[in-house]
């Protein structure tokens, strides 16, 4: 069954903006994704961003600011591979196992201090709890309608 536009923009599109909404307001000047900000011109929206809604940091616990963002990525990504690929469909299995790998990949990366960052427990628990979730609403979903046709 074809997706609405109401559980893409919801499941997709809606939990990027909100954790990139998180870095852009909360999140340390110091990380690349302002880098990107400044080379677009952006730097502005940063400021008015931070200016207007950075007082509400100090009312956030700290796994919303640092790791929240990773698992809303995460689920956003799974998700769409969800929609995307049908279960029964050859290389639904290849793709949804690829994906993992791919959001799961830096953390462990960070781990051993093969690339920058930090490691964080929580940011891999959320990771996996974006994997996890995104896989089981899309799951039950697909089931629903199996039953309903």
């Amino acid at each position: 069954m074809k997706a609405s536009k109401l559980e893409i923009g919801i499941n997709c599109f809606a939990p990027i903006i909100i954790g990139l909404s998180i870095y852009l307001c909360f999140r340390t000047l110091r990380l690349n994704v302002f880098n990107w900000f400044n080379a677009f011109g952006l730097s502005g929206l940063v400021t008015f961003l931070r200016c207007h809604f950075g007082i509400f940091q100090k009312f956030l616990p700290n796994w919303i600011v640092n790791s929240l963002p990773d698992g809303l990525w995460a689920y956003s990504f799974i998700y769409s591979i969800n929609l995307i690929w049908n279960k029964r469909e050859t290389g639904y299995w290849f793709w949804l196992l690829t994906s993992c790998v791919i959001i799961l990949i830096p953390e462990i990366l960070q781990y051993f201090k093969i690339t920058n960052g930090t490691f964080d427990v929580l940011d891999l628990i959320l990771l996996v709890m974006g994997i996890l979730l995104s896989t089981i609403i899309t799951s039950s979903k697909n089931n629903l309608n199996e039953k309903n046709v």
